[in-house]
């Protein structure tokens, strides 16, 4: 089968919605498929060329987008300038809808999608929808949306887009053959809210496989997180660094993504953190390999949402740590369903020194990668459940 997948997330470094879109792709390959890639241009900083050179695309069309790059390079120069940052928020909210590369649903690359049996597009951005709205509307492809995340029930919407997504959502909905989620719980409101429409569910994979250990020199029990925390937003890491510098034992934890100074800050006022910049693929790989304990981190109880890091997690030896709060008893009961390669805390300072020696019987377990979320096995489920 000949497949065209349209997104605006394709090889980004440190991009979780970028490393699900490439496992997918992988899988597809893997199976036999052939799978073009249409996606948009971005600066050479921010490719991230090691999942880039491990998938066997036959095309990829990149988009440039003048005003979207521009808005990029200033976001860089003035990160921590509020007075910029609140104007560039507002900007976002009244003038580009439905994100930041809205001016890609003018200008993708107009090629001969009729050489294709399927049409796939993948968000975040929900631009890429959009794009496969006009697409389908031209060449009548059988359309598989897959939403990375809820729109209208985003916990990060404002106000204003909310109101909008509430008329746009159903619109680019009802174009779709089928839709797909990649979280359990969101299949499970969204199904609850459009009964009308074929959605189902399909779990973000893993990328690579890691079995081995990087022979590293160590005294101390490592833990590690990458990705970013918002903690006023719901993911709560402190609690647990708080129990940790309580029990004061020998440990070293170390954060990998984009923080603000504030937060950076707050993370290293603990002797035992060290704070990093956001790195590639490649480099989280060894990252993985190097650490005793991967940790995450719910986004919280008002969220349907899973961290796509929990994903990557699995394809690995490691342990892994959950911490979730009390409230999300279906967040639970999905990762309780991986007891075998997880251990589960509740997020709370009490609870965690309560449970502080269960932890470390458990970090000292073997563990073994899971397989069922391969790119190969997902891509066989994807495709099994175009079927149904």
């Amino acid at each position: 089968m000949k497949i065209i997948y349209v997104t605006s997330n394709f090889c980004r470094k440190s991009n979780s919605a970028s490393i699900r879109n490439a496992s997918l792709i992988k899988g597809l390959i893997d199976l036999g498929n052939t799978v073009d890639v249409l996606t948009i241009k971005y600066n050479e900083t921010d490719i991230d060329y090691y999942l880039k050179k491990n998938l066997k695309i036959h095309n990829i069309y990149e988009d440039s987008l003048s005003i979207m790059n521009r808005g990029f390079n200033i976001s860089k120069n003035y990160r921590e300038n509020k007075v910029l940052n609140i104007l560039k928020t507002i900007l976002k909210q009244v003038y580009f809808f439905p994100d930041i590369d809205k001016e890609w649903i003018r200008n993708y690359s107009k090629i001969n999608f009729n050489q294709y049996d399927l049409l796939i597009t993948s968000s975040d951005t929900k631009t890429s929808h959009y794009i496969g709205k006009e697409i389908q509307k031209k060449f009548k492809l059988k359309w598989i949306q897959i939403w990375g995340d809820p729109w209208v029930d985003d916990i990060n919407i404002k106000w204003f887009n909310k109101l909008r997504a509430k008329i746009s959502e159903r619109t680019i909905l009802k174009k779709a053959d089928k839709i797909f989620y990649v979280s359990e719980l969101t299949t499970t409101m969204m199904k609850k809210k459009y009964k009308e429409f074929n959605i189902d569910y399909i779990p973000r994979g893993y990328f690579q496989k890691l079995n081995k250990d990087k022979e590293v020199i160590k005294t101390s029990l490592s833990f590690c997180y990458t990705g970013t925390i918002n903690s006023g937003k719901g993911r709560n890491i402190y609690d647990f660094l708080e129990a940790l510098e309580e029990k004061n034992i020998k440990i070293e934890f170390n954060f990998y993504g984009s923080y603000s100074i504030e937060e950076k800050k707050k993370l290293e006022k603990f002797k035992f953190v060290k704070v990093y910049a956001a790195v590639d693929f490649e480099k989280i790989l060894d990252i993985y390999s190097e650490n005793d304990v991967l940790v995450f981190v719910s986004n919280g109880e008002k969220s349907t949402q899973i961290p796509g890091k929990l994903y990557d997690y699995f394809g690995t030896n490691k342990n892994i740590l959950c911490l979730i709060n009390k409230e999300e008893i279906e967040l639970k009961k999905f990762i309780e369903k991986h007891k075998k390669r997880c251990i589960v805390l509740e997020n709370k300072k009490s609870y965690i020194l309560k449970n502080f020696d269960f932890l470390l019987s458990e970090v000292i377990q073997k563990r073994e990668c899971l397989y069922e979320y391969s790119p190969k096995n997902i891509a066989r489920i994807f495709l099994e459940k175009l079927i149904d």
